[in-house]
């Protein structure tokens, strides 16, 4: 989601509460850039199995095989004014699902495995986030400070391992000033017809 911007640098993270520290692994590419303002780093390529031009798709799943009950490492940081990326190591085979809501962002995994876990204060855009293990996998629930729907307030996309690993990385961008500008699909526009109420000069009865 949002429209593509300056490149991302290996700048150094900022952390923003000491209840939510950074992990020393990010690489330049789990970094916001560390220049002024809100526009998000450009969109990487899609992965197979992803739709290229929908970055911010509600599901998906990381190339490879399935290795059942991986365990789900804590996730990784960044933040910057107006902006948190919070990145999610996935292991092959591991699957997502994406459940925008009033309250934030929570996604389903499938195919990993952790301990509950949380953290408060991350940043003003994650007011906390929790790990809740599942009988399927891991549900990551992302508290935003705003409101996010389908098509406004994050954006998601899974960039291909580093070298030397293979896990896939789930990198989801956190700020109210992101939004879909992608045109709603034919379908996406039907607006259920609602039924005419016949005409009538009469007045309700009311008993």
């Amino acid at each position: 989601m949002g429209r593509p911007g300056s490149p991302a640098v290996n700048a150094a993270p900022r952390p923003v509460s000491s209840s939510a520290p950074l992990d020393a692994g990010l690489t330049p590419s789990d970094v916001i850039s560390s220049a002024a303002g809100v526009t998000p780093p450009p969109t990487p390529p899609a992965l197979p199995g992803q739709t290229p031009g929908q970055p911010s798709a509600l599901s998906g799943e990381a190339p490879g095989r399935l290795q059942t009950g991986t365990p789900l490492p804590t996730p990784r940081i960044s933040t910057n004014p107006g902006l948190t990326r919070v990145v999610l190591d996935l292991p092959p085979g591991a699957r997502y699902r994406m459940v925008p809501s009033g309250l934030g962002l929570r996604v389903e995994l499938t195919g990993v495995s952790a301990e509950a876990r949380s953290a408060q204060n991350v940043s003003p855009e994650v007011r906390a986030w929790r790990y809740e293990p599942s009988p399927e996998g891991v549900t990551v629930t992302l508290l935003t400070g705003t409101p996010v729907t389908a098509r406004s307030g994050w954006r998601a996309q899974l960039v291909a391992p580093l070298a030397g690993s293979d896990r896939s990385r789930l990198a989801i961008d956190l700020s109210p000033a992101l939004a879909d500008l992608t045109p709603l699909t034919a379908r996406e526009r039907v607006v259920a017809a609602v039924p005419a109420l016949p005409a009538s000069g009469a007045r309700p009865s009311w008993r």
